[in-house]
């Protein structure tokens, strides 16, 4: 089951036993379920909750409490946990046993639920909990927003030349009549709309309704209080968040509070060409082990073929890299708190180090330079679109890419690639250990708008985030299907093998968002890194003490958000 199907279950048993009980005017509390189901909530989103936190969950006195926690114990359902960093913070967490436990009730209440609106087995099995249809089902076109916006000049979007927005851009004169309102819509390219994002949150008034944000700008801005918290939305709002990848959900939130809602994610994902793999016998690479010894078997200069080609240009492109692999390979670039299968993106900023100099960074470091010497030959300067065009033109075998620049291979007939591409996950240390990250543009309402906009901001862009626009943008080019109910629909083409990888990837929990948290100054983070890892591999700089190095600069950085804590 995936993340946000888990997630969707626990609200879903956390409220039908609340109203339940109101119903029937029962006034038990259940100090156990309501404990697990507060435990088991924040263990899914990856983070931590104390004993006393857990203890308040119960709505019985604190005693009582603490006496089901040490009974949940001893029979091995809960453990107690320390921090080295907050020694008088005791932590309970789940065990396998109470985990396991949950799951197959989850697959059990999943597959009596579909059953009892007519599913068969196979159906009740496979419909996602929490999407917005319980099977595969036509959505239908996007329809008039009632009652219309009916405000004063058009509604105003800033967005980023990325396929998505540029699909809805052509597409505005349909949107504008459903909205009963003129979209005015101003593209930039990603600088720029940095830029204007900035300077715009500076300005007394909005200039804009609605920004598309990167996730890397997020947390930045949230220091200033640059965007809106969706939050009290979203409690009023038929937005149904479960609907969405829980990965792709995850951009739009930084520190506890929901700032944007996904219209662009994207993966990271490592291709490879299927066809010149079976000519030479090669199983697809799952480790970073077997990428190197694939390309050493596929990289021949002589002949115009090289190994790979990736984002290694200085600054921001090997900075994002670095960062990727580390995640690939086990580690966050900060000192995120560990929990379950995941890190904490929450944790406080007054807390977060630098984690550089360590066993994933060194073998991120030792597997760049490896993969250096089998890429293509302007590897050094190789940014996020050189890549792709060396991997369309057939130049590499193998490429790292987001998923959203894929439709330039598949839908270029002319490309040996087309047709003949496979999409893995980021390859890790170790077989199926990797993750891929989760990134792309979230859409957010400024805080600085007129408050007499405001209001009509949060419905346009609720209606833009529809699975019924999602679908009809994908339908006229969109690369981007991140909503299960889209997915579900038999009339949406998979005219992208990448989006089919990406669902799986998510149904594994293999998608993530903390190799990039959305933290401050992560945007200056990667140019530090990519200045200095591009140094340590071509410039002459050592190698030795490089992830030191790195570590030293960076760390001013987070010393100033002690300030803010």
């Amino acid at each position: 089951m995936t993340r946000s199907e888990i997630l969707a279950i626990l609200k879903f048993l956390e409220n039908s036993r609340s109203a339940g009980m109101t119903a029937l005017g029962v006034e038990t509390p259940d100090p156990v379920w309501m404990m697990t189901i507060a435990l088991l909530r924040r263990y899914y989103s990856n983070q931590r909750i104390t004993i006393s936190s857990l203890a308040d969950a119960s709505g019985a006195s604190y005693t009582t409490s603490l006496r089901h926690i040490d009974r949940m114990i001893s029979l091995d359902l809960l453990r107690r946990a320390d921090d080295p960093a907050h020694p008088r913070l005791v932590y309970i967490e789940p065990t396998e046993k109470l985990l396991f436990n949950f799951q197959n009730h989850c697959i059990a209440l999943k597959r009596h639920i579909g059953g009892a609106f007519g599913l068969s087995r196979t159906e009740g099995d496979n419909f996602v909990f929490g999407g917005a249809h319980l099977a595969a089902k036509i959505i239908g076109a996007p329809q008039n927003l009632v009652p219309p916006l009916n405000q004063d000049g058009p509604l105003r979007l800033l967005l980023a030349d990325e396929p998505t927005f540029l699909t809805l851009q052509r597409m505005s004169g349909e949107m504008s009549a459903c909205l009963d309102t003129e979209l005015e819509i101003e593209i930039l390219d990603y600088e720029s709309l940095n830029q204007l994002v900035i300077q715009n949150s500076h300005e007394e008034l909005s200039s804009a309704d609605l920004v598309a944000l990167d996730v890397p700008w997020l947390g930045e801005l949230s220091l200033t209080n640059s965007f809106e918290s969706l939050d009290e939305f979203l409690k009023q709002s038929s937005l149904n968040m479960f609907d969405f990848y829980a990965a792709a959900w995850e951009l739009g939130r930084c520190m506890g509070r929901q700032l944007g809602v996904p219209f662009a994610p994207t993966a990271e994902l490592f291709l490879y060409r299927k066809d010149i793999f079976e000519e030479h016998r090669l199983t697809p690479p799952d480790t970073a082990d077997q990428v190197i010894l694939a390309a050493q078997a596929l990289h021949r200069p002589e002949e115009g073929r090289y190994g790979v080609a990736w984002n290694a240009a200085k600054g921001w492109p090997m900075g994002q890299t670095f960062l990727q692999v580390m995640g690939a390979f086990g580690s966050p670039p900060v000192n995120l708190r560990k929990y379950g299968i995941g890190y904490d993106n929450d944790t406080p900023w007054e807390d977060l180090r630098p984690t550089f100099n360590n066993d994933a960074g060194h073998a991120a470091l030792d597997y760049l330079c490896r993969l250096s010497t089998l890429s293509a030959p302007n590897i050094s300067e190789m940014d996020w679109r050189a890549r792709i065009e060396s991997y369309r033109k057939g130049e590499v075998a193998m490429c790292y890419s987001w998923s959203t620049h894929t439709a330039e291979i598949e839908g270029d007939l002319n490309s040996p690639a087309s047709g003949n591409t496979r999409y893995l996950l980021h390859p890790g240390l170790g077989r199926a250990t990797g993750v891929s990250t989760m990134g792309g543009f979230v859409l957010a309402i400024p805080s600085n708008i007129a408050p007499q906009r405001k209001r009509n901001a949060w419905r346009a862009l609720e209606w833009l985030v529809s699975p019924q626009v999602t679908k009809s943008l994908i339908l006229n080019g969109s690369p981007a299907k991140f909503m299960h109910s889209v997915a579900a629909d038999p009339q949406v083409p998979n005219l992208l093998p990448a989006m089919e990888a990406m669902a799986s990837m998510e149904r594994l929990g293999q998608l993530q968002t903390w190799p990039r948290p959305p933290i401050p100054f992560m945007s200056s983070m990667m140019r530090i890194v990519g200045h200095h890892i591009h140094d340590a591999i071509w410039g002459g700089a050592s190698r030795r003490d490089v992830l030191v190095r790195i570590e030293n600069q960076v760390m001013p950085l987070l010393n100033t958000l002690k300030s803010h804590s």
